[in-house]
């Protein structure tokens, strides 16, 4: 993937920013990543500086999980993710004792663009210049 960059370009706090994680479950922490995850997915999708939000999971093997989220600026994101009080933070504590996963991914973009709609709208065309 030659035409990627090859190092980070930072976002300024007020654009909006698009979350992306991934993460191969450990069988026998699934209980434990179920019940730390479900006030993190209630805070989200509560969050109205997101603009759009789902998930998926496939418990089976390989027991891949995934979060997509559209967020209105890097800002909002960072306080969700990261704020030592919120649900997100309890549930990041709770992966670093034992985690819940093999391998995981955190990934950021920069939403430039869209075609289509998401529940029959388009989240982008209201935060992205």
């Amino acid at each position: 993937m030659n035409e990627l960059p090859m190092s980070n370009s930072p976002a300024a706090d007020d654009e909006p920013v698009v979350a992306l994680t991934l993460g191969r479950l450990r069988r026998a922490r699934t209980r434990a990543f179920l019940k730390a995850a479900r006030p993190t997915e209630r805070d989200a999708v509560e969050n109205l500086a997101v603009a759009a939000v789902t998930g998926f999971g496939r418990l089976a093997r390989p027991g891949l999980v995934a979060t997509f989220t559209i967020w209105h600026s890097l800002a909002a994101m960072r306080e969700y993710a990261f704020s030592p009080s919120g649900s997100h933070q309890a549930a990041v504590k709770v992966d670093r004792a034992k985690p819940f996963h093999h391998e995981s991914a955190f990934m950021r973009f920069r939403p430039y663009a869209s075609q289509g709609t998401w529940d029959g709208r388009d989240p982008l065309v209201s935060i992205v210049p």
